[in-house]
């Protein structure tokens, strides 16, 4: 499911901007906001498969540099968007509930961000982080990393604190995905597809990533 919902929220970023069949994320220009836009895009179909029909739950997610007729589209069929952000990038939310708390996730689009402890307060291991220290059932990351070596890197230091505290952020029945894309439309078949299974968080190749984008 993880590599459908990338795949078919990349298409979608192509047909909301009217983009080339073939754009990808490169590091020049705008492109930074259009990625941000894609892991936007990204969560939300996440929360459709989910969530399936329940449009009443709040998203709270800054809509970034997209335009507000544009963020209207992301979030139609949603009738609660909220541009505040509640502690991480994007959150799904209903608050009457018990655990009002549905889906929670982090973004880092900039693929020359460092990678270190998450004590630094800044870079991918941060970003993930945080994700770890909100309780939540389904939480999802994705990553732009510029170089197959760094992106190897961002995955082995999410798999390594993933595993230091899963015995005390995560329970049983919590469930994790995420995605680290390269900068480089050449390797996108490097793309790294992460998951929580038997306790420990698997990685591995993306089975295939087209180039084209059909209609």
């Amino acid at each position: 499911m993880i590599e459908k919902w990338l795949l078919d929220s990349r298409c979608n970023i192509i047909h909301y901007f009217d983009l080339p069949k073939d754009w990808w994320p490169i590091t020049q220009g705008d492109n930074q906001s259009k990625a941000t836009a894609w892991a936007n895009d990204f969560f939300l179909r996440a929360l459709d498969a989910l969530y399936p029909k329940e449009s009443d739950l709040v998203i709270a997610c800054n809509k970034g540099r997209v335009t507000r007729s544009e963020a209207a589209v992301f979030y139609a069929g949603y009738s609660n968007h909220s541009q505040s952000q509640i502690m991480l990038d994007f959150v799904a939310v209903r608050w009457d509930d018990a655990m009002p708390i549905k889906l929670t996730a982090e973004s880092e689009m900039n693929a020359a961000d460092s990678v270190g402890e998450p004590t630094t307060a800044k870079g991918y291991i941060w970003d993930f982080f945080k994700l770890l220290v909100v309780p939540c059932k389904y939480r999802l990351y994705m990553a732009r990393a510029s170089g197959v070596e760094k992106m190897k890197q961002v995955a082995t230091c999410m798999r390594k604190l993933y595993q230091r505290h899963r015995g005390n952020l995560f329970s049983e029945t919590d469930q994790f995905g995420g995605v680290v894309i390269p900068g480089a439309e050449k390797q996108r078949n490097e793309t790294l597809i992460l998951w929580t299974e038997g306790g420990v968080l698997q990685c591995e190749k993306i089975s295939d990533f087209p180039l084209i984008c059909e209609d």
